[in-house]
């Protein structure tokens, strides 16, 4: 039998935990990769429910009424950020979409009574007084969804 120079053997000794280690290291690294993907297509999914009830707020204040339409695309974008964001920002759009609501109402209401009455002095004032909470929606929103907007992970050194 051969005799192995000692060189080889501590070679062959020191191989499989140098191979372990490297194996541990590309898989810390695919778990920070993967991690650092989950964190912004979440924030990708947050951005575009955001985006769906600014531009549905936007519209209504743009033509100063709101319609069925608008408030069918408030609800499913309510619907999706009910699954993205917390039950702070799931009751405010709730608190939104019955203004909304409100406000179709009144307006309706508004053009089926003629004349003065004290129904239709209650009918503008609910109008007014949705609107008045719909225009808001942005100034307190973005309070709101901040916290979930913020990644929370430094961006990788280069």
């Amino acid at each position: 039998m051969e005799h192995v120079p000692l060189w080889i053997q501590v070679a062959q000794a020191l191989a499989t935990p140098a191979i372990a280690a490297l194996a541990v290291i590309i898989g810390l690294g695919q778990w920070r990769t993967a991690r650092q993907r989950v964190v912004l297509d979440l924030f990708d999914k947050r951005w575009a429910v955001l985006i769906d009830l600014r531009s549905t707020i936007a519209e209504v204040l743009r033509e100063g009424r709101v319609n069925m339409g608008q408030s069918f695309e408030f609800a499913r974008a309510m619907d999706r950020a009910s699954f993205l964001f917390g039950p702070e920002v799931v009751q405010y759009l709730k608190s939104i979409h019955a203004a909304l609501g409100r406000h179709y109402v009144a307006a309706s209401s508004l053009t089926a009574e003629q004349g003065d009455s004290p129904k239709r002095d209650k009918m503008i004032d609910q109008e007014y007084d949705a609107m008045t909470e719909i225009s808001q929606f942005f100034a307190r929103m973005e309070d709101l969804v901040a916290p979930y907007m913020r990644m929370h992970q430094r961006s990788p050194r280069v």
